[in-house]
């Protein structure tokens, strides 16, 4: 299973989604903000970020492009989710990289195969990444 890093200004929403990713096996990191995940980020190196897009201080998009500029190989994935974002918005995280954009709330079984898919390297959607 993978190292998580979970970000979101919504504390019980950290705390449901952290439970949920927990169970599934995964050791789960949290943080707030996109500033504080920054932080986090350099000093446990998580195979997968999932983040809120909006936020404050340090939104999603704060978080993304710290990801892409951190010098991992192979890149991190990011999952961004939320509950408003706007058409501009998901078509900035599409040119972004971000792995997947998922709508909240999301359902549990999704945002596990979403999670797996991310960590295994196969793309969002697909059951086998083909």
């Amino acid at each position: 299973m993978g190292k998580i890093l979970l970000v979101d200004d919504d504390r019980s929403l950290r705390k449901v989604v952290g439970f949920i990713l927990a169970e599934a096996g995964h050791e789960v990191h949290q943080a707030a903000c996109g500033a504080e995940a920054a932080l986090q980020y350099d000093q446990i190196q998580p195979d997968l970020v999932v983040t809120d897009m909006r936020m404050a201080p340090g939104d999603g998009f704060h978080v993304l492009r710290h990801v892409k500029t951190s010098c991992s190989c192979p890149p991190v994935p990011v999952i961004m989710f939320t509950a408003f974002g706007t058409a501009a918005q998901q078509i900035q995280a599409a040119e972004m990289g971000v792995f997947a954009l998922l709508t909240k709330p999301c359902r549990k079984d999704l945002l596990c195969l979403t999670v797996a898919q991310a960590l295994c390297g196969a793309a969002p959607g697909t059951p086998d990444g083909k």
